[in-house]
């Protein structure tokens, strides 16, 4: 397995035990949104990605498959969320919003999971949940296809599947020695990832029946107003994407990486020349900072030039209204962007950062009061050791320190307390509802109902966090530390 390829899986389980990084500047309905885009990208995870890392020793599902071995005459064709695909009689394809995966039409949105097929009754928990000891999962095969912001930069279909080989975790025993393979691609303007995987059980008949079944599918064409990939990126050695979403009141931007997500719309462009957000990335790239700058500026901008590196951003028109968007990655941390016409004159600029001078007659995207922002400079940070929190599991007995707890996770002591523990480093962390927890009831708040945790295998390592985190970096009690078990982790 690749480096990166092994890296990404990681992150990916570590991201059921965050939620989404919004700053508190965005939109509401695009929190909801963004919130929504990672949790369901998780989802996927439980139904097939996660479940790769979770085989004891994944194996390969070979690249190469002569089509064409489903039998004459024994087979049928279904049609699920504009999803076309022939299977063999007797197995299932279902919509997953029928067996309770994804809401219904009504709440349509993307990711989500459009289609499940399997020899097994996926409705059955045991099939899209935990098969390996389950007896209904002997023998399975299951693929999932999930659509996603159209990406226009996938190669188009058919798209080649690629394998995954994957190592050891604690769920080794829910997909041991499965294979596994994955593919991504674009079709009639909509976009999808699909997942396969095979039971070392499995029949060589059915694990080319699903391959075929995967070849057979067709695609009915999008409607042209979901959300779209304008750009992707790596910064600081983290991988971001910025997707435009379409919404009653215009636009939204949003900018989703390896732990979190950021974003801004209710854009008033033209009214104003330019509206913008930034998010600064630290860690293990080539560059140690660097800052991803997105927004809208009026369509009289010829150029957006981001100051003090001087980079000029990229420019594109909106599809959805009549202004344009841009976006620009540039090192370091940035402190103001400028937009010229084609004559070269000024019209329009704005800072970024607190304690940036406000642009006259312009608003900022920077609101007067926000909690800290994950990109503290480094000379503040405070030079104190914290012990590496446990990657909780479901199930497990662990160590809770819960540095906040609120009504929902916008309040601004939770909003705060994730902001904290990402620029201290302390991932990964949960937050979510405090019933998840059993045994928190010991020191949280009988009113409270969502919680921010961080969890440790040993007390020591709790109550030595505990006191860095009041004494060095926020200078607030934690709310209490806690022996519990973890189950929902969410």
């Amino acid at each position: 397995m690749s480096e990166t390829l092994e890296r990404d899986l990681q992150e990916m389980l570590q991201r059921k035990f965050g939620e989404a990084r919004v700053p508190p500047a965005a939109p509401p309905d695009l929190i909801r949104r963004t919130r929504r885009r990672q949790a369901r990208t998780v989802a996927m995870a439980a139904l097939v990605a996660v479940a790769l890392v979770a085989g004891s020793v994944g194996t390969v599902l070979a690249l190469t498959h002569q089509g064409g071995t489903l039998p004459a005459g024994n087979t049928t064709t279904t049609t699920i969320n504009g999803i076309s695909i022939e299977y063999p009689i007797g197995w299932f394809a279902a919509d997953p919003a029928d067996i309770g995966l994804e809401e219904g039409p009504g709440n349509a949105t993307v990711p989500r999971i459009v289609l499940v097929l399997s020899n097994r009754d996926p409705s059955d928990s045991t099939i899209l949940g935990c098969p390996g000891p389950a007896e209904k999962g002997a023998g399975a095969v299951l693929m999932t296809v999930q659509e996603m912001a159209l990406d226009e930069g996938l190669p188009g279909w058919p798209a080649r599947t690629r394998p995954f080989a994957v190592g050891a975790t604690g769920d080794s025993a829910c997909y041991p020695a499965w294979a596994f393979s994955q593919a991504q691609w674009t079709a009639v303007g909509r976009s999808f990832d699909g997942r396969l995987g095979i039971a070392p059980d499995a029949t060589d008949a059915d694990g080319a029946a699903l391959l075929d079944a995967y070849d057979s599918m067709s695609f009915e064409p999008g409607n042209g107003k979901g959300p779209k990939v304008l750009a992707r990126g790596t910064a600081a050695g983290h991988d971001w994407t910025l997707i435009l979403s379409l919404n009653p009141d215009g636009a939204d931007l949003g900018l989703e990486y390896d732990r979190g997500g950021s974003g801004t719309g209710g854009f008033t462009v033209p009214a104003v020349p330019i509206e913008a957000t930034s998010h600064t990335f630290r860690g293990n790239g080539d560059a140690s900072v660097e800052t991803v700058v997105f927004g809208a500026v009026t369509a009289q901008a010829a150029r957006a030039v981001v100051l003090p590196e001087g980079v000029e951003a990229t420019l594109t028109a909106n599809p959805y209204a009549r202004f344009n968007l841009f976006w620009a990655q540039v090192e370091g941390t940035p402190t103001r962007l400028v937009l010229e016409d084609d004559n070269g004159n000024r019209i329009g600029g704005t800072s970024f950062g607190p304690g940036g001078p406000a642009p006259s007659g312009l608003p900022t995207s920077m609101p007067t009061e926000t909690p800290p922002e994950p990109h503290t400079s480094p000379s503040a940070l405070p030079n104190v050791a914290l012990p590496e929190p446990a990657n909780p599991q479901r199930g497990g007995t662990y160590w809770a320190v819960y540095v906040a707890v609120g009504q929902s996770e916008d309040d601004q002591a939770i909003v705060w307390s994730r902001n904290r523990l990402e620029i201290m480093g302390a991932i990964p962390y949960t937050v979510g509802d405090r019933a998840c927890d059993q045994g928190s009831e010991a020191v949280l708040p009988g009113d409270a109902r969502f919680r921010v945790a961080v969890y440790y295998e040993q007390q020591a390592d709790a109550h030595t966090f505990e006191k860095a985190y009041q004494e060095a970096w926020s200078g607030d009690r934690v709310v209490g530390v806690a022996e519990v078990q973890t189950y929902c982790l969410d």
